[in-house]
Formats: C-alpha cells, sequence, structure tokens
C-alpha cells in the first residue's frame, strides 16, 4: 500500500477523482490530506473502490466540496477517515452509491442549499455502509437517509456506530434518520439531538415505504433521542425524551409500520401525549418504563386494525395512562400483561373513544381508576403498586416476582430495567424486566435475540 500526500484542492481532485474522471490513486492505496481548509467546490469528487481518504483529524482537516461516490457495484471499500466534509452553501450532500463504504472519526456539515445532506443511496446498485464515531449536523432537509431504488435498497444496509446526528431542517419532512425503498439503517449507540426544532410535527426518526408501499425499517439501539420517532422505527434500550415543541415521542399512522420498543425510558415531562396511533400499525413495548403527564399510550381517529402489544411496562405520572380515543367503527386490540400503573396515575385506563376494543392480557397492577371498557383479565388487580422508593417491588408485594404472567416466565437470576436482579428466580415479576441480555450495561452483546434486534 502506497500513501500520496494531498497538500492542495488540486491534488485532492487528482488523487480522489471526480465525477467523469477516475483519481490517480487507486486500490489499495491512501490519501492523506495534509491540515489545512480546501476548497474543491468546484468539481464533484469520487473515489476509486478501495481508496482511503483521510485526514490528522476532522478538527485539522476540511474539505469543502460536494461528493458522488459510486463505486460500480464493487465490495472493495471505500474508506473515510478524520477529516471533515463541509458542504456549506452548496447545491449537494456527500452521497454514496452502489458499493462498499467505511467511515471513522468524520464530520460531515452544513447547512447545504439542495439534496440531502448524508445520503447513502442505493440508486444503481445496494449500498453497504459503516460509520463510526462520526458527526452529521445542520441541513437544508433531512441529515441521514437511506434511499434509492426499490430493486436495490433490501440487500442494502447502512449502519452508524456511536454517531451525533443534529441539525435537520425545520418542516415535519426533515428529519435527522430516515429509511427509504427497503435501505434498512441501523444506528448503534450516540445521540439523536432533534432540541433544536420547535415545530409540534417534526420527527428526530421517521420512514418512507418501499416496493409494494411496505414501510421501511430502521433500528435503533442504545441511542439517546432528543425528539420523536414516527413511522417504521424500532428502539431498543434508548432513552427517547421530549424537546420543545414536540406533539409526542412515539407515534404511528401507516397500516405497515411494524414497530417495537424494548427496555427503552420514554420520556415526555411536560402536556401532551407520548405515544400515540392513528393508524392500523402493530406495536409493541416491552420492559419499557413511559413517563409523562397528560397521555401515555393513546388511540386516535380511524386506527380500526391496530394491534398494540403492552408487556412488562411501569406507567408514571399520567392523568390518563392509556387514553382511548378513536373514531366509531373502529376495533382496536391491545394486550396488557405483567405492567404496573403508578399510583400517581389519575386513570390508568382512560376511555374517550366510540369504536371498540378487544383485551387480551392480564397481571397488571392498576394504581388509578379504570374505565368500564376494559375488562379485568386473569391476575389484574386495582390497587397501588408495592414498590419501594427506587421503584424495585418489594418483596411479597403484588408487583414481586411469582406474580406476573407464567407464560412469560424468564430464567434465574433476570434484570429489571434498573439492573437489579428480580427477588425470587424462576418467576416473572410485574413492571419491566431485561431478558435479553445478562448484566448490566451489557447493550452492544445480546445472549439471545429477537425479530429486528442487533446483529
Amino acid at each position: 500500500m502506497t500513501v500520496y500526500n494531498a497538500t492542495s484542492a488540486a491534488e485532492i481532485i487528482t488523487m480522489v477523482g471526480i465525477v467523469g474522471t477516475p483519481g490517480s490513486v487507486v486500490s489499495p492505496d491512501t490519501v492523506l490530506i495534509d491540515n489545512g481548509s480546501f476548497d474543491t467546490s468546484a468539481q464533484v469528487l469520487l473515489a476509486n473502490p478501495g481508496v482511503t481518504v483521510k485526514g490528522n483529524g476532522l478538527a485539522l482537516c476540511t474539505v469543502l466540496g460536494i461528493w458522488a461516490n459510486n463505486s460500480g457495484g464493487s465490495s472493495d471499500a471505500v474508506v473515510f477517515e478524520d477529516f471533515t466534509i463541509d458542504l456549506t452553501g452548496l447545491a449537494g450532500g456527500f452521497v454514496c452509491d452502489n458499493g462498499t463504504y467505511i467511515g471513522r472519526r468524520m464530520k460531515i456539515s452544513g447547512p447545504n442549499t439542495a439534496g440531502v445532506l448524508f445520503h447513502m443511496r442505493s440508486q444503481n446498485g445496494p449500498v453497504i455502509s459503516d460509520w463510526h464515531d462520526c458527526i452529521m449536523q445542520d441541513a437544508v432537509g433531512d441529515v441521514a437517509d437511506s434511499s434509492g431504488a426499490n430493486e436495490h435498497g433490501p440487500a442494502s444496509l447502512t449502519q452508524l456506530h456511536n454517531c451525533t446526528l443534529s441539525g435537520a431542517a425545520a418542516g415535519a419532512g426533515n428529519q435527522l434518520f430516515s429509511a427509504h425503498n427497503g435501505h434498512v439503517m441501523k444506528m448503534h449507540g450516540g445521540t439523536l439531538d432533534d432540541s433544536a426544532r420547535v415545530g409540534g410535527t417534526e420527527k428526530a426518526a421517521t420512514n418512507g415505504t418501499g416496493a409494494g408501499g411496505i414501510m421501511t425499517e430502521s433500528f435503533l439501539h442504545g441511542v439517546t433521542v432528543f425528539g420523536g420517532v414516527r413511522n417504521g422505527v424500532s428502539c431498543y434500550d434508548c432513552h427517547l425524551t421530549f424537546r420543545t415543541g414536540a406533539s409526542s415521542i412515539v407515534s404511528s399512522d401507516d397500516a405497515t409500520s411494524d414497530t417495537e420498543y424494548k427496555r427503552c425510558i420514554i420520556d415526555k415531562t411536560t402536556t401532551g401525549y407520548t405515544c400515540v396511533v392513528t393508524g392500523a400499525a402493530a406495536m409493541l413495548f416491552e420492559s419499557c418504563w413511559i413517563k409523562g403527564t397528560q397521555r401515555g399510550i393513546t388511540s386516535l381517529l380511524a386506527c380500526g386494525g391496530a394491534a398494540i402489544t403492552v408487556r412488562n411496562c411501569r406507567f408514571s405520572g399520567y392523568t390518563d395512562a392509556i387514553h382511548l380515543d378513536h373514531n366509531a367503527a373502529n376495533d382496536v386490540a391491545m394486550e396488557l400483561t405483567n405492567n404496573i400503573f403508578d399510583s400517581d396515575i389519575a386513570e390508568a385506563i382512560e376511555d374517550s373513544t366510540t369504536g371498540t376494543m378487544t383485551w387480551t392480557g392480564g397481571h397488571n397492577v392498576f394504581g388509578g381508576t379504570v374505565d368500564a371498557i376494559y375488562t379485568l383479565q386473569t391476575g389484574d388487580v386495582i390497587e397501588a403498586p408495592e414498590l419501594d422508593a427506587q421503584g424495585v417491588p418489594r418483596k411479597d408485594g403484588n408487583c414481586d416476582a411469582s406474580r406476573g404472567d407464567s407464560s412469560l416466565r424468564q430464567g434465574v437470576g433476570m434484570l429489571d430495567l434498573w439492573g437489579r436482579r428480580k427477588l425470587n428466580a424462576y418467576a416473572d415479576c410485574i413492571g419491566p424486566i431485561s431478558p435479553q441480555y445478562d448484566r448490566v450495561g451489557n447493550t452492544l452483546h445480546p445472549v439471545s435475540r429477537s425479530a429486528g434486534e442487533m446483529t
């Protein structure tokens, strides 16, 4: 491998290459960009497959210019390391198409004036890309987006590891993290920070459809989200929290959107709705702590056919923890199993619907009142949950192990959401548990996996 030093914008253009003119540096060689700021915006850069383009640190090296990478289907990865790509004022973004791409310790920033800032675009062929410890910020539209052609999306995968995304443009059509055309995106660790926007309908992450109108999936693992997530975004071991002006933290209005939220803290500390279902979606909440002040999970409008499953969750602080408000002639199916509704909740289940409900589950402890639309299931009690000051079930109390549904029984010594072992082994407690992991903080190395979880 040979390392070639680029000390000017002209040398970067010659060595890396531009659209229509391949670079002079080819696989497996490296272009090492000197410290400084280099304006290549007169051309559109396109690196050869198998080439590494790197600097000496994202604070030391900046390249101002648009990139339109297309590796022609090569499996030789283009690697980007340790420099900043500045798109401020440029009518384009950083695009990768039809190939394999790896980024480490990169900063991609704007605001640009057109296009997606960081665009994994499987238009001419599948894209496989991995990005580690990167910063992506300030866009004219979406910050990070996967899209392309429906025929190439399902063979594509984009993964972000410990990255920070911020600065999507104002407007409900713009997101920090968005997957389309069957091109799955995953984010492992890091932050989606949507706190700068104040619009009510803007979401930090939401997806679009692919072939057959099916919602594209994306997955967040161990991510802190300041803002909302919507259609097709599943979350594991995440902390989803309120931002100013956000209408809800979790929502779905698409019949093809099947999402799940496992071992998450979902925290909306001001008035408003925390989780909203307005379409015939399937949603699973498992081992989550759902906190807020007004409404927890809410069914609204024409969401007939929605299937909502809530298992081993804890609800705190609400006027209405479950609020039913969907339209007439709409039936919603809801399973409530092994859940805790804290005693600070006014109504555990509030009925404002003109539609109907189909209930399953049981073994819930309702600390608030329950409207007549709910039929008490096996093991349900309406009484204050017996927890200590830290939220741990009191021994032999109504939330202790052996009180839950035995069909969901987990193995010895499983952990609750706070990493504490259940009081009695070989039996289920009520409230949050963490059956996927064997020790506290081990959020990236699962012992077992369920659909859609970590690779």
